[in-house]
């Protein structure tokens, strides 16, 4: 929807089955109206990263199972001209860093290598979008 609450008329879905190499790629699950089976999966607990902990909590969950896509709208985004996500690529790659390196414990160059790859895709998704 627009700042102002207008429909877009635009439906984003996403990938019907998600493994773990899909996660570091992008987060599929994204924010909004996401569940999973604590009695299955268990206690997910992540490190503070400051930003992107969505992202950080699901790749704890699928690295216990893989996310499976309910083709549900139950969610709506609203699209504002003033976003929390930086704008420049090299601020969000940067943004993503702490995610892999520190969340995920990754060695600082696969952190950064992915946190690379991860905000290229995004910055080419929106564009489509």
């Amino acid at each position: 929807m627009s700042e102002e609450g207008n429909d877009l008329g635009v439906y984003v879905s996403g990938k019907k089955r998600v493994d773990e190499f899909d996660m570091y790629t992008c987060c599929w699950p994204g924010c909004l109206a996401v569940m999973y089976d604590a009695e299955k999966i268990g206690l997910i607990q992540i490190k503070d990263v400051c930003k992107n902990n969505d992202t950080a909590m699901w790749l704890k969950v699928v690295q216990k199972s893989p996310c499976y896509l309910l083709k549900e709208n139950l969610a709506r985004y609203r699209r504002r001209a003033v976003s929390i996500t930086p704008k420049p690529l090299y601020k969000r790659i940067w943004a993503h860093y702490p995610l892999f390196h520190v969340a995920e414990e990754m060695h600082p160059v696969r952190g950064y290598i992915l946190g690379a790859d991860e905000c290229v895709r995004e910055y080419f998704q929106e564009d489509i979008l």
